[in-house]
């Protein structure tokens, strides 16, 4: 893999970085921080408690990103190497207890090896190839690709614990902004209503004769009816 296809790897995770800030941001800016600011009490013990639970919440789903982006998800170590004659001969004459117990087995009862490899491994249990990683992980669940990295043994519960983190930030900030825009649209609704009451009466039209009403002569004309006369 090149160079460039490593770096461009690294761009779902930048916006997955920056989309995060911006979300963080306007909480603070637009939320919490006018809750804090507040001359009232209640809003203000309101806000610094809401303050409080979400940096906690934002740390640790942060925290859990870090560990399941740079995190090794795991592989097979190299004692589980094939022997090179029993890859040739398909024998399984050097198969170590630890390989003899798995219990992910071929149709034909021998143990998986995994010939993708460099060298070929025996396959552990639901140990599986990376074609992105290019190389067997354990426990392998999938490739990511907003981590840049796979999810496996050693890092699945960071992936299921940010998750969950950023689950319950949601929720967190769906309850804390309703009550705040119910004030912002009852606010607007009013000023409507005070607009409404205080703009001046439309002026009434002049009288315009409509087309099935004849209209009056003109002067000039009257004048020379009179004088024909």
């Amino acid at each position: 893999m090149s160079a460039w296809a490593r770096l461009g790897r690294w761009l779902p995770v930048l916006f997955v970085t920056g989309l995060i800030a911006w979300c963080f941001l306007v909480f603070m800016l637009d939320i919490l921080i006018p809750l804090l600011d507040s001359p009232d009490k209640a809003q203000h013990d309101y806000g610094l408690g809401c303050t409080i639970a979400f940096n906690i919440i934002f740390s640790l789903a942060m925290i859990s990103f870090l560990r399941a982006v740079f995190t090794d998800p795991g592989y097979i170590p190299d004692s589980w190497s094939v022997h090179p004659d029993d890859l040739e001969s398909g024998e399984r004459t050097r198969l170590m207890p630890a390989v003899l117990q798995t219990q992910e087995k071929k149709h034909d009862g021998t143990v998986r090896i995994c010939r993708k490899s460099k060298p070929a491994m025996y396959k552990p249990d639901r140990a599986h190839y990376c074609r992105v990683m290019q190389r067997c992980v354990l426990k392998m669940d999938h490739f990511c690709p907003w981590l840049n990295n796979c999810i496996g043994f050693y890092n699945h519960k960071f992936f299921v614990l940010f998750v969950a983190y950023m689950a319950m930030i949601t929720v967190f900030m769906v309850v804390v902004m309703t009550p705040v825009f119910v004030n912002i649209v009852s606010n607007m609704e009013q000023i409507t209503l005070d607009l409404k009451a205080h703009a001046p009466s439309p002026r009434p039209r002049p009288h315009q004769p409509t087309s099935h009403q004849p209209s009056a002569p003109p002067p000039a004309a009257v004048s020379c009816f009179r004088t024909l006369r």
